[in-house]
């Protein structure tokens, strides 16, 4: 008797032992963090809010041309699926060079109606710069990169502009 009790002691310890061996996880304690039970989540993970992943926008310079006063005109366009931030599209600035000249421009007043907040939504903007002679001409949309977008390396689009000489 006192044998067959021995030897269900020591299988109990030894199924015990081989338990906790081989299903025990290991915790890593850095000195900033406190001590967590096992599979209690940690204070910053309660925390957090599941994450939502939201189209992005993508703007695009569509086109550049002269209008009949020889007058530089662009179109933007948003290609991305989905919409600036307000605060971002209030901060972001359109650069227009032309030969050796630049001029900037605030989005919000290029687009005030917030056509470009639409997917496949278009503005285009007539500017007062008239040109005398032909030139390089570059239009970049949000070129400090103000709006989180698809991709961020395609807001710009250069031409060569001919006037026509017999508009005036």
């Amino acid at each position: 008797m006192k044998r067959e009790f021995y030897k269900m002691i020591t299988f109990l310890l030894f199924l015990f032992l081989f338990s906790s061996f081989c299903f025990a996880q290991p915790i890593q304690l850095s000195p900033q963090e406190p001590a967590q039970t096992l599979n209690q989540p940690k204070p910053q993970e309660m925390k957090k809010a599941p994450s939502s992943v939201s189209a992005l926008p993508d703007l695009i310079v569509e086109s550049i041309w002269l209008n009949n006063q020889n007058r530089i005109c662009f179109k933007l366009k948003n290609i991305g699926l989905g919409s600036p931030q307000e605060k971002d599209f209030s901060l972001a600035k359109l650069k227009l060079i032309y030969g050796s000249r630049e001029r900037e421009y605030n989005l919000f007043n290029i687009d005030p109606q917030r056509l470009l907040y639409r997917p496949s939504g278009t503005v285009s903007f007539a500017t007062d710069i008239e040109l005398k002679e032909p030139l390089r001409v570059s239009v970049e949309v949000d070129f400090r990169n103000n709006i989180p977008e698809t991709k961020e390396n395609n807001n710009i689009l250069s031409l060569n502009l001919m006037p026509r000489k017999d508009l005036k």
